[in-house]
């Protein structure tokens, strides 16, 4: 029996691979950090950097990086918990 190659977790188009750093900007770093703490309360690994490039003129100072393979998990629980977020990978900033 021939088992499919597309895993239902994953999108067809997905541009990104699983283990992509994936981010997510926000304005405040204390939004960041809270990020991180709930990322880290759910096992997933995340870090938060300053900004160097333009995004940070445009207002979001902070990025927290996670694994792509995880996207799903974290706007799950961004959304549930509140925080908010700029802009995803670049977009919505």
């Amino acid at each position: 029996m021939k088992t499919n190659m597309i895993n239902d977790t994953r999108d067809i188009g997905r541009r990104y691979m699983d283990n992509d750093p994936c981010y997510a900007s926000m304005t405040t770093l204390t939004n960041a950090m809270k990020a991180q703490r709930l990322l880290s309360l759910n096992a997933i690994p995340s870090n938060v950097i300053k900004n160097q490039d333009l995004d940070s003129k445009r207002g979001c100072a902070y990025r927290i990086t996670f694994s792509c393979g995880q996207e799903r998990n974290v706007r799950a629980i961004f959304e549930k918990e509140g925080v908010k977020v700029k802009g995803w990978n670049g977009q919505g900033i």
